[in-house]
């Protein structure tokens, strides 16, 4: 079953990332029906969404995410409420694509990983999304180009907001975003480092989660946020910590019963020789 699911190989990151996707596609689906106004199969939708996502994560995530950005931007084209098409929706829907569908799809054909879109669902999504968006970017044991481009979609909103303060910009409009999406990727960094060490990765992700989403230090989601992507870079760590240490323990302890021995024959060797005995290994 493992096998037919792509899933022959099991790691930490690909339970995490499956885990994370499919209740991300969940708040997404429903972020949806809201925008599309087609409430009466929400439940039943959801439910559909559920399975294909723990199936099929790597084809239902940029499905979801590419319906939404399209429904985000033209939703009144789609209800017939209007058959124009302004250019500020066209930027928006153009910024989206290349931020939130194209930089995770690279993600995920690059790596075979879903962590560009763990960032991407939970800053489109609704409900508790924004509590995930820490764990696309604080697995351990990817390339530390696969959790920095990770990242990267957090860069919409600073892009988006150079465009919208034109021809007046004003780098304090992106200032804390800026400070935010560097700080991310800083902790994404920390975070692939394969000792203990990795763990000083929640130091840069509080404040840079905090900066990007625009919410109090205080707030929840940034707490549980930061929470969540230090537990998705513990655990592993723990372990490898532990395996670590009981391989060296187990080596050490090896090592004692090879000297032992190697004592104990000396031991007998001098009382041989001590004792005349016949069996020494000169002795004709």
């Amino acid at each position: 079953m493992l096998r037919i699911l792509g899933l022959s190989t099991v790691t930490f990151n690909d339970i995490v990332e499956r885990i994370g996707i499919t209740m991300l596609n969940a708040f997404l689906f429903y972020s949806i029906t809201n925008i599309l106004n087609f409430h009466n199969f929400l439940f039943f939708g959801m439910g559909i969404v559920i399975i294909l996502s723990a199936l099929l994560p790597y084809v239902l995530a940029p499905a979801l995410t590419l319906i939404y950005i399209l429904g985000y931007n033209f939703s009144s084209l789609f209800l017939s409420s209007t058959n124009t098409i302004t250019l500020p929706m066209l930027e928006r829907a153009v910024l989206m694509i290349i931020f939130f569908f194209i930089v995770p799809i690279l993600v995920q054909i690059k790596y075979t990983s879903l962590q560009g879109f763990l960032t991407t669902e939970s800053m489109l999504g609704s409900i508790i999304s924004p509590v995930f968006i820490g764990t696309g970017v604080s697995e351990k044991g990817r390339d530390p180009k696969s959790n920095v481009i990770s990242a990267l979609p957090a860069l919409y909103i600073i892009v988006f907001k150079v465009l919208n303060s034109l021809p007046a910009f004003s780098i304090s409009s992106i200032l804390y975003p800026s400070i935010g999406l560097v700080l991310l990727i800083l902790s994404s960094i920390l975070f692939t480092r394969r000792s203990l060490i990795s763990l000083v990765g929640v130091i840069p992700l509080y404040p840079g989660i905090s900066l990007v989403l625009g919410l109090d230090y205080l707030s929840p989601y940034v707490i549980v946020a930061s929470l969540l992507g230090l537990a998705v870079n513990a655990i592993p760590s723990v372990i490898n910590f532990t395996r670590t240490l009981s391989q060296n323990k187990s080596t050490i302890e090896k090592e004692k019963r090879e000297m032992i021995s190697q004592i104990e024959d000396k031991v007998r060797l001098i009382n041989n020789i001590k004792g005349g005995s016949v069996n020494l290994p000169w002795s004709s």
